[in-house]
């Protein structure tokens, strides 16, 4: 995956998986089309995520229900940086979201700039949605990656993880799967090791500061 080459390593991750009744182009297409107003409990979560930005004077998560969720995000920051047509699409940002008054970096245009960024007191983030044919279906994934620019940062981010990590992966793949297989999408648990499961796609190993997970269904730990 261009996620994997990318972002090889990071401090704090999470993925989430559906199996959807139509082919890996159109599972992905939906992604990049679905709206808030198709993920109530998203809305929800983003409407709270963004107090505090209110608090501070600052603009929150996207809200528009009826706008494509993925031109909101690109709007609010976001940028494209890698791209398997078909196949997978990665996007990023730069910030200080652990920051009641951080915002993201609008001054990094690409996959070069991003993975060369160093700068401390920020945390990178790369999610991607990637999909694969399996049995007589799609497999639609999304993972998320996050790696802190020094220490500090590293453990303000893990307090900041824990409160918005319920949700915060699933945006796109719940409004695809509403799109593309309703109620009767089968949805996969994640596996609790690559080696003993084989089968989990979304997840081709753990990043070297990732703790191996304890149980199926479990989500990375972050570190610190």
């Amino acid at each position: 995956m261009r996620l994997e080459e990318l972002v090889p390593e990071y401090d704090f991750g999470e993925a989430h998986s559906v199996r959807l009744a139509a082919p890996p182009e159109r599972a992905l297409r939906a992604v990049e089309l679905v709206g808030l107003g198709e993920m109530p409990l998203v809305r929800l979560l983003f409407a709270v995520r963004s107090v505090p930005a209110y608090v501070a004077g600052k603009r929150g998560l996207p809200s528009d229900a009826m706008e494509p969720l993925y031109g909101q995000m690109l709007d609010f920051g976001f940028v494209p940086i890698a791209e398997e047509p078909g196949q997978e699409l990665v996007f990023g940002s730069i910030g200080q979201m652990f920051e009641v008054s951080g915002g993201l970096r609008p001054d990094f245009r690409d996959a070069t700039e991003f993975v060369a960024f160093r700068e401390p007191g920020y945390a990178k983030v790369a999610m991607n949605f990637s999909a694969g044919l399996v049995d007589a279906g799609t497999e639609l994934c999304t993972e998320t990656r996050v790696v802190a620019t020094d220490a500090d940062s590293r453990r303000r981010f893990g307090r900041y993880w824990r409160v918005i990590r319920p949700g915060s992966a699933l945006t796109g793949a719940t409004g695809s799967r509403r799109r593309n297989g309703g109620p009767n999408a089968q949805p996969l648990a994640r596996a609790a090791s690559d080696e003993q499961a084989g089968i989990n796609r979304c997840r081709p190993h753990r990043g070297a500061n990732e703790p191996p997970a304890t149980a199926p269904g479990a989500s990375a730990s972050p570190r610190g």
